[in-house]
């Protein structure tokens, strides 16, 4: 079993410390996905609070808790092309 693995499977039993220690340990990544996606600090920073919101409200659909490291990238890159879609159809 992985270290995300685990702090996963514990967070998914309601467990707030390995919810706290995910939250510390990912959200640098997600920052980075979405700067490297949207090249704006301030809109980045924003995209990515939005994507741990998003990443922790379903972190209970996550089936494969080994898998979340692509989980997470996947659920941020798919925000980030959602505001470039909708920055798109509005200017």
């Amino acid at each position: 079993m992985n270290h995300f693995e685990s702090l996963v499977r514990r967070a998914q039993n309601g467990e707030r410390e390995a919810v706290e220690a995910l939250l510390e340990q990912v959200y640098q990544r997600v920052y980075a996905i979405a700067y490297h996606f949207l090249s704006h600090p301030q809109d980045a920073e924003e995209a990515a609070q939005e994507a741990m919101v998003r990443i922790f409200s379903r972190l209970s659909e996550l089936r494969e808790p080994s898998r979340f490291p692509a989980w997470y990238a996947t659920v941020t890159a798919n925000l980030c092309r959602d505001w470039l879609r909708r920055r798109r159809s509005c200017g």
